[in-house]
């Protein structure tokens, strides 16, 4: 049974200091893990921002994808073939750099996606690369290729859809029975 002693003792006030004590360390440290994610999450952002920019060819590869200027053709069975860019030739596909540029790009807004997704990145925050994604999801010859690359995932295993997140961070409802 627990009774109220009215005494109270040099041990009891400094037992009372010592939760004061903790109480305020523990404030402190919630505090300093808050300022530290937030730089986190900003050096991240700065991060995705200068990777993101700094790939000079993954760059003007988005630009032509945003302004109509590249296309990629596909063969009859719905495989990519060819590609052409601010009006070339038509040059294969599979292989280019183009190819390697374009997965560089998808691949970059799936991961940024991703990283929104399990909430280390906010969406405010994702949202710096929204309308970049938005642009590249949204264009047919990618929207194809995506389909493309889901059956050869149905056939050779993986996650369907492919770039599920970054379709995510586009706006982009994915169908996964496509």
């Amino acid at each position: 049974m627990v009774r109220w002693d009215p005494d109270f003792g040099l041990g009891d006030i400094i037992t009372a200091l010592g939760f004061l004590a903790a109480a305020v360390g523990l404030w402190f440290t919630a505090r300093q893990l808050r300022e530290n994610t937030k730089v986190r999450r900003a050096q991240f952002l700065l991060d995705a921002t200068d990777r993101y920019f700094s790939d000079t060819e993954v760059r003007k590869l988005y630009y032509d994808i945003d302004y109509e200027e590249f296309k990629i053709e596909f063969d009859a069975q719905g495989e990519p073939s060819t590609f052409t860019r601010r009006g070339s030739e038509p040059q294969r596909f599979v292989g280019s750099a183009e190819e390697r540029y374009l997965d560089s790009l998808l691949y970059t807004f799936d991961s940024i996606g991703r990283i929104a997704e399990i909430g280390a990145l906010d969406r405010s925050e994702a949202q710096l690369f929204a309308f970049q994604a938005n642009r590249v999801f949204h264009d047919a010859s990618v929207g194809r290729l995506l389909k493309w690359l889901d059956q050869e995932r149905r056939r050779f295993g993986g996650e369907i859809p492919t770039h599920k997140a970054g379709r995510a961070l586009a706006g982009q409802p994915h169908d996964t029975n496509a």
